[in-house]
């Protein structure tokens, strides 16, 4: 199956591209900040999550290609928030636990920054708001 991407909207008034200002992953959970035009944003996964990478956006030529394959380029050039549906992160997880990771119903949260792409794997929705 095929991935499809699909924009990310969890609260009302976000900007439309956010850059990094930084992750914590501590047991408290995983918190991500974004900032936009000296907006801040963060999510909050208060439960933690099962997994998460953040890679440089230059290690991802794949996926960028995919996008202009798929979509137009203000897809994913004018937005930062995305769900991942039939996922090949989940796919990965699944095949790295032996399946274990498909009990715990995990959602494949992105967010695609001008400098990183994160990916997070998460069985529930995080807390969003405005900072």
């Amino acid at each position: 199956m095929i991935e499809k991407w699909t924009r990310w909207e969890p609260i009302d008034n976000l900007q439309s591209k956010y850059y990094l200002v930084f992750i914590i992953d501590d047991e408290d959970g995983l918190k991500l900040i974004f900032e936009s035009n000296y907006r801040k944003l963060k999510i909050f996964f208060e439960n933690g999550v099962s997994s998460y990478i953040k890679t440089d956006e230059a290690l991802r030529s794949a996926l960028i290609k995919t996008f202009n394959k798929n979509y137009e380029p203000s897809f994913y050039g004018d937005w930062t928030f995305f769900k991942v549906e039939n996922s090949q992160y989940l796919k990965w997880l699944s095949d790295q636990s032996n399946t274990l990771s498909d009990y715990y119903k995990l959602n494949h949260f992105a967010c695609v920054t001008d400098e990183f792409i994160i990916d997070i794997a998460a069985s529930g929705e995080p807390l969003v708001e405005h900072g």
